[in-house]
Formats: C-alpha cells, structure tokens, sequence
C-alpha cells in the first residue's frame, strides 16, 4: 500500500513542477509580450514627435514666405507710390507757370 501511495505523491510532484515550468515559460512570454508593447509605444510616440516636429517646421517655414512676400509687397508699393509721386512733381515742375497743362492747351490750338 505504501508504494502506490508514494507514485500518487510523485506523480503530483511532476504535475505541480510541470504547471511551475508553464506559469515560468507564460510569464516570461508577458514579461516579452509588454516589454514588446512599450517598445512599439516608444517608437510610436518618436514618430509622432518627429512628425509634429516636421509639421511645426513647415509651418514656419510657410510663415516667413508669407512674411517675405508681404514685405516685397509692401516694398514694391512704397517704391511705386514714391516713383508716381517724384513724376508728378516733375511734371509740375517742368510746366511754365500760368501755362495750362498740355492736354488742355492742346483742345486750343486750331485745327490745321
């Protein structure tokens, strides 16, 4: 009787150290499995830093093309007004005093 007694305790010896060894070799794979995840979360949020980055550079660089457009047409206009301006002065300037202007003077001439 006492040999059938000591295979059941060997037998459930095994089974217990065979369920130890699947509970070792399970938690190792989560163990993997999460060290897994945090990789690829890691790497998701570079990304996204990197693609933020990147977006946030083209943003500005649109910004200062914007700038340097609106500061070429700003210029241009300033430059244009001033050059109408100095042509009206010279215009003025080269016409006699008490003559009219030369659109007017020429509705006077007769017709020849």
């Amino acid at each position: 009787m006492q040999k059938p007694r000591l295979l059941l305790y060997a037998h459930r010896n095994r089974q217990r150290q065979e369920r130890a060894k699947e509970n070792e070799q399970a938690e190792v794979r989560a163990t993997k499995f999460v060290q897994t995840l945090d990789a690829l979360r890691r790497h998701d949020e570079e990304n996204v830093e990197r693609s933020v980055s990147r977006a946030i550079g083209e943003t500005q660089n649109t910004l200062v093309l914007v700038a340097v457009v609106v500061a070429a047409t700003a210029t241009a206009q300033q430059q244009q007004q001033q050059q109408q301006q100095q042509q009206q002065q010279q215009q003025e300037q080269q016409q006699p005093v008490g003559v009219a202007s030369s659109s007017s003077s020429n509705a006077r001439e007769p017709a020849a």
